[in-house]
């Protein structure tokens, strides 16, 4: 079900075309879908580029693991998020139980993006000392 919210969000965003229905759809990739590919590429090879100098200083490398490991937080908690928005819309007697669930993940979701911003730009700052 997780995948398949992911693909029909694509769709909604342009990423991807479908044809046919139910279990019969197929997915495309469109140009749109190439060109946020190709960026992701470029942001990769500029990545590496600095991956060198966070290698070279220990504790930028232990700030880009646990920004890391926050990123996966997040992604894991907005899954969550996602799925209690929809367990309150398929089951409308439950929303009075489940909202305080999807209030509480909302809110450390806030929390984990403010330390993943935290530590993206202690990161930036040292590197660009560091050049």
């Amino acid at each position: 079900m997780f995948v398949s919210k992911q693909l029909n969000i694509m769709v909604k965003q342009g990423l991807l075309t479908t044809s046919g229905n139910n279990r019969n759809k197929l997915f495309h990739k469109t140009t749109l879908f190439q060109q946020v590919n190709a960026s992701s590429v470029e942001s990769e090879i500029n990545q590496g580029k600095a991956v060198d100098l966070v290698s070279s200083v220990p504790y930028i490398a232990e700030l880009d693991k646990m920004r890391g490991k926050l990123n996966g937080e997040l992604a894991m908690l907005i899954a969550e998020m996602d799925e209690y928005r929809s367990i309150m819309a398929q089951y409308p007697q439950t929303q009075d139980k489940v909202k305080k669930l999807h209030q509480e993940s909302t809110q450390l979701s806030a929390t984990l993006t403010g330390q993943i911003t935290a530590i993206s730009k202690t990161i930036d700052l040292l590197t660009s000392e560091a050049v």
